[in-house]
């Protein structure tokens, strides 16, 4: 992939719409009050900047890929090989520039900004935390654990039990994610 950076568009795909964003394509899909989990399949992008209107945990769960991105921050493209198992962290509302070839497949877990707020609020007595785009990440806990109970939840499709949408649990996988990751 060359290094050049031409100027891209944004795309926001939100996870909780029915529809999905021309980017991805779901083969499994479970939403509940605000919180969805998705096995998606990712379209090639030659470069754009893309975001969710959501807060997102991807969890890359095919074959090996070359992926580049930026933060707004940098200025310097990063590149890296992306394998099975690491994770892409993205605070909602928050694009960034992005560029692979392939199509990757993701298991990816989306929770609306209002929701975000609430549980960070209650674990955090009240402060607002910022939490900072991630790419390529390598954490066992989080991709063991979480992984584990979100394809639970595609396998059972949601099951009418609230294990991954009630609040202790996603809080207690939220807090993990801030106190690394934040």
């Amino acid at each position: 992939m060359p290094d050049s950076q031409p100027k891209s568009r944004i795309e926001l795909l939100d996870f909780g719409s029915e529809t999905p964003p021309a980017r991805l394509s779901y083969t499994e899909r479970v939403v509940h009050d605000g919180v969805g989990v998705s096995r998606c399949t990712l379209q090639p992008n030659p470069g754009t900047e893309i975001g969710a209107t959501q807060f997102t945990v991807a969890i890359h769960e095919g074959t090996p890929f070359q992926m580049e991105w930026r933060l707004p921050e940098m200025r310097e493209v990063e590149r890296r090989r992306i394998v099975a198992g690491d994770l892409h962290i993205n605070p909602g509302d928050r694009p960034i520039f992005q560029r692979w070839s392939s199509s990757p497949r993701i298991l990816v877990i989306a929770m609306e900004q209002a929701f975000i707020k609430q549980i960070v609020g209650e674990a955090f007595d009240g402060k607002e935390l910022e939490l900072r785009t991630q790419i390529g990440i390598r954490d066992p806990v989080i991709r063991r654990a979480m992984a584990t109970a979100w394809r639970r939840e595609l396998a059972e499709r949601g099951g009418g039990r609230p294990a991954l949408y009630g609040g202790a649990g996603v809080g207690a996988r939220l807090c993990m994610s801030f106190d690394a990751y934040g």
